[in-house]
């Protein structure tokens, strides 16, 4: 046709048109490509009615914004968990941090499993993976929106319209709330998994959870620091308050609360906060029994397991009666095991419920669970072994009540082994060594090594015993003192034990092993 049309011009009159359809073809093939390209990483502004230069908004500003919000998300939630014991350095470079024990970390919100983790499965930076164009417009009310669209490849997704407030540099709080809405609402419309749950819909408790994430996940971040914990409790707290119905945050102020208690109230808090949460969780998943969201799912194992945990602290630590502790804890962790599998986190909890009372029988159980979690994973987990160890210690002192002094001596050696490996894969800065050491100091306690135990214990409670809160060290120094016959460093001791219980359960526990240890 074209070769038709121009046959009818004259020669050079055909040449320029000929030239002219090519120019044109090339011109809108750049464009198209540009436009491709181009809004994957820039918002172009476009202006009806009303210039460009008269706007508040900058096109190229807000993308940046955009952007810097999009990233802080991501690397708030890509490598969060709470703490875990293990240690280990996630896949993008971001330091997990440690705990007293296994078990503690909170829901998982990698790749595969995160309202965001279809960003981190696409690419390794968020930005390539969306396709966002945005223009600022004005309406029929003559009000300045911002409409960002997300696509990938030819599929559209889902828009978003903002108004843009009048006042100048107003590109960055707009930016942080397109981020957020963006990251939840594609998560809701499942993008990429039917699956994926942001747990809300309210981008300011998002906001909230992310930004305790964000402290909780700095590689300074301390337990031991009352300002930090203060600070992530704070802001989970705020997520809770601008939705009540925020599994997650639930989840994670109580796990909070769990690694950082010194006291029954702290340690009951993070019971409410878990069996909020699991109820929250279980409540989301009965609504979606068809498509069972993972995040859902492990929520509720993780508040099972956290539910389980603090029960068995009540029994173990605080001397709560068994009817009231030990039935429920092995229930709420047999159901983080049907949730979550045989994990270690899930099988830890399991143990500790079936361990807390302390009877022989019942440190057998726990004692195969422990064996299980190391078969598993071979010396990872310094608290799986210095619960063993610990436990072995009381199961040899029942044996040689019993009369099997060889038997005892030989779980007695088992349990030194156990707590030195504790030792050598532990970093002075993990929050399970005083324990250990403390460990130690009973082990040799229980042999009459005093000057051994007297050196561990000291051990356990550095820098200085005079201002230790670790209150269980306190006492069991107190008592290695009173069986030693010092009387004046017993009773200090003991008084500083006592002074830094807050509970009176946990007094009277600490005044009966003092009482033993004194023969009266």
């Amino acid at each position: 046709m074209t070769d038709f049309l121009l046959g009818l011009l004259p020669g050079a009159v055909a040449r320029v048109a000929e030239l002219t359809l090519l120019a044109l073809a090339t011109a809108l093939v750049l464009v198209l490509l540009a436009r491709r390209f181009s809004a994957r990483r820039t918002l172009t502004v476009r202006s009806w009615g009303e210039p460009a230069s008269r706007t508040s908004s900058d096109g190229k500003a807000l993308a940046n914004h955009l952007r810097g919000h999009l990233e802080r998300i991501w690397r708030a939630h890509a490598n969060q968990g709470g703490l875990t014991s293990s240690g280990e350095r996630a896949s993008l470079g971001n330091p997990r941090r440690e705990s007293e024990d296994l078990g503690s970390k909170a829901v998982s919100l990698l790749a595969g499993n995160s309202p965001v983790g279809f960003l981190v499965g696409l690419s390794s930076r968020i930005w390539p993976a969306l396709e966002l164009e945005g223009e600022t417009v004005v309406g029929e009310d003559r009000t300045l929106l911002c409409c960002a669209r997300l696509r990938k490849g030819k599929k559209f997704y889902h828009a978003w319209q903002r108004p843009v407030p009048e006042a100048k540099d107003s590109s960055e709080a707009l930016a942080e709330e397109l981020a957020y809405r963006i990251v939840l609402d594609t998560a809701r419309i499942g993008a990429l998994d039917a699956s994926q749950s942001a747990g809300t819909s309210n981008w300011q408790a998002f906001r909230a959870l992310t930004r305790a994430m964000e402290i909780w996940n700095r590689p300074d971040f301390d337990l031991d620091d009352p300002e930090m914990v203060e600070a992530v409790a704070g802001t989970l707290s705020e997520a809770i308050e601008a939705d009540p119905d925020y599994a997650l945050a639930w989840l994670n102020r109580g796990v909070l609360r769990l690694l950082t208690f010194r006291d029954a109230d702290t340690n009951r808090q993070a019971r409410e906060d878990f069996l909020q949460a699991e109820a929250l969780a279980r409540e989301k998943a009965d609504a979606e029994a068809q498509t069972r969201p993972v995040v859902s799912r492990r929520v509720e194992g993780m508040a099972a397991l956290g539910l389980s945990r603090t029960l068995s602290q009540d029994r173990h630590r605080f001397g709560r009666p068994d009817e009231e502790t030990v039935a429920p804890a092995r229930s709420a962790a047999e159901r983080a095991v049907t949730l979550l599998g045989r994990s270690p986190e899930a099988l830890y909890a399991l143990a500790f419920a079936w361990h807390c009372t302390e009877t022989l029988e019942d440190i057998r159980v726990g004692r195969e669970i422990y064996e299980e979690i190391i078969a598993l994973e071979p010396r990872k987990h310094p608290a799986v072994h210095n619960n063993l160890g610990y436990i072995l210690m009381v199961g040899g002192e029942h044996l040689r009540a019993l009369g099997q002094e060889e038997e005892a001596e030989r779980w007695w050696g088992e349990a030194e082994e156990e707590m030195r490996i504790t030792l050598r894969i532990s970093d002075t800065k993990r929050r399970t060594t005083p324990f250990t050491h403390a460990n130690l100091g009973n082990l040799y306690r229980l042999r009459r090594s005093f000057a051994k135990a007297e050196g561990e214990y000291l051990e356990a409670l550095t820098p200085d015993p005079e201002t230790s809160t670790y209150t269980n060290g306190l006492n069991e120094l107190a008592c290695l003192y009173a069986e030693m016959g010092r009387e004046e460093d017993a009773a200090r001791y003991h008084e500083l034990a006592l002074r830094s219980a807050g509970d009176p359960d946990h007094e009277e526990k600490l005044r009966q092993a003092m009482s033993r240890a004194s023969g009266s």
